[in-house]
């Protein structure tokens, strides 16, 4: 079995680490983000954002997961799975993909309009 990890930059976000942890840590919240830029034309700013939506077959979002289904790869769940207010945010595949994945969300408050963020992904195929 192969596995790496990616640990990302920090990126600094202005604004406090309570909301940066309430809109990441509920789907639900996302999908509404997600509904709204479809309703937007988004190719010339992003294309790529672009061509990977319109492979997206379906998507379903809850509180603590969304499911998609994306042409030619299949089903990809992720579920929250970990909560540590306001600082982590754990997600793990659940789908069928043939990998398991592993990302945390780690935010750090360095101020009140200065939130620090850093993913790592840890895949395992």
């Amino acid at each position: 079995m192969t596995s790496f990890e990616i640990t990302s930059n920090v990126f600094k976000i202005d604004s406090d680490a309570n909301s940066v942890y309430a809109l990441l840590s509920d789907f639900n919240k996302m999908g509404a983000l997600v509904d709204m830029t479809k309703q937007m034309d988004t190719s010339e700013m992003m294309p790529t954002l672009g061509k990977l939506a319109d492979n997206i077959e379906s998507v379903t979002f809850t509180s603590d997961s969304v499911h998609l289904i994306i042409k030619g790869i299949g089903e990809l769940s992720i579920q929250i799975v970990e909560r540590e207010e306001p600082k982590l945010i754990k997600l793990v595949n659940t789908g069928k993909l043939p990998m398991n994945l592993t990302v945390w969300i780690q935010l750090l408050s360095n101020g009140p309009y200065d939130t620090r963020l850093r993913m790592t992904v840890h895949a395992q195929m």
